[in-house]
């Protein structure tokens, strides 16, 4: 005779999709904090007015560096929301489009190749 165990339910509070929600947020908020602690809000403005400066190489400079920023891994939210600001909506929108096309073509490339 077979013997029955008795069957303990799942904890199924921490498997919600919420938690998961909710974690990546607290995350991205602690990451944003340390951005703005430690200045690097301030060295974008910078480099901000630098390409509002350089007039015709602005938008090639900033694909170039969107580019590298999407290769390298690094938070583009404030270029991304400052090229809206120095060459309007919808040039900015191309450009961000086209510096992270570029990087993830690169960043392909190299994965492709040197890995």
């Amino acid at each position: 005779m077979i013997k029955k165990t008795p069957h303990k339910p799942s904890d199924n509070r921490f498997r919600s999709p919420l938690w998961g929600i909710a974690a990546g947020m607290l995350f991205v908020g602690a990451l944003l904090a340390l951005l703005i602690h430690f200045g690097a809000h301030e060295q974008v403005l910078q480099l901000l007015r630098w390409f509002d400066e350089q007039g015709a190489w602005a938008p090639l400079l900033f694909i170039l560096i969107m580019a590298a920023v999407v290769v390298l891994v690094l938070p583009g939210v404030l270029l991304t929301t400052g090229a809206g600001f120095v060459f309007g909506i919808v040039e900015g929108f191309v450009y961000v489009m086209a510096g992270t096309m570029l990087g993830a073509t690169l960043a392909f490339v190299i994965a492709r190749y040197l890995f």
